[in-house]
């Protein structure tokens, strides 16, 4: 398994000279003169010529939601937390695209060096969508290779966007709390789902997952 990069909500460091050269090269703009949302999809195609697509690191389940968890725990993730802001502060920007644009993607990441990322997210979907997508990417920055210069595509169902997934839920739903909210909520999934600010379908899921694993135990 990789040895994981830390993510903290301390602002991002300018990334360095050299680096900023490899994006230009790219034709991806540089942190001074580039605006929010500013990377095109056009332009992740030329990305993916020149990029990797990430790996599965390949380890447990239950090793990536313990993983999760003890960040979300550090962090503090809860209904409140600010992934748009989160994404920023490790280094990370958001675009978003037209659907027609998007391709069947729903979702994806572009790790350019580290701590210089992008991630590309449709402007369609409602804000606890997104919080998963971004949750799912940050899976994407945290557990797979390699480091620099790789992407992922959200769009296929294979171990490494499996990892990513059971990433997001530990890190959004945490398996204590969730069923602590659970007893709490008397099993209302959509007061569950708002506990947590996820959709019901990830709440469901959730569930289901815990459930699963539960029996399997």
């Amino acid at each position: 398994m990789t040895t994981h990069p830390s993510v903290s909500c301390a602002p991002a460091a300018t990334p360095s000279k050299e680096d900023q050269n490899v994006l230009g090269r790219l034709g991806i703009p540089g942190p001074k003169e580039a605006p929010d949302y500013s990377l095109r999809y056009e332009q992740t195609i030329r990305l993916k010529d020149h990029y990797q697509s990430m790996e599965p690191c390949r380890v447990s389940k239950a090793s990536i939601s313990r993983l999760a968890e003890e960040l979300a725990n550090q962090l503090r993730i809860d209904a409140t937390t600010d992934f748009y802001a989160l994404i920023k502060a490790n280094g990370g920007r958001i675009s978003y695209v037209q659907y027609d644009e998007l391709k069947a993607e729903d979702g994806s990441i572009f790790i350019h060096t580290d701590r210089t990322f992008d991630v590309i997210l449709p402007i369609y979907t409602a804000p606890t969508r997104d919080r998963f997508t971004l949750a799912h990417e940050l899976g994407h920055y945290v557990l797979h290779s390699p480091r620099e210069r790789s992407y992922a595509l959200r769009r296929d169902s294979t171990p490494v966007e499996w990892e990513a997934n059971w990433f997001a839920a530990g890190l959004l739903m945490p398996e204590k709390k969730f069923l602590q909210a659970m007893a709490e909520t008397k099993d209302d999934m959509s007061l569950l789902a708002a506990r947590f600010g996820v959709s019901r379908q990830a709440a469901d899921e959730r569930l289901q997952s815990l459930t699963q694993s539960k029996a399997g135990a």
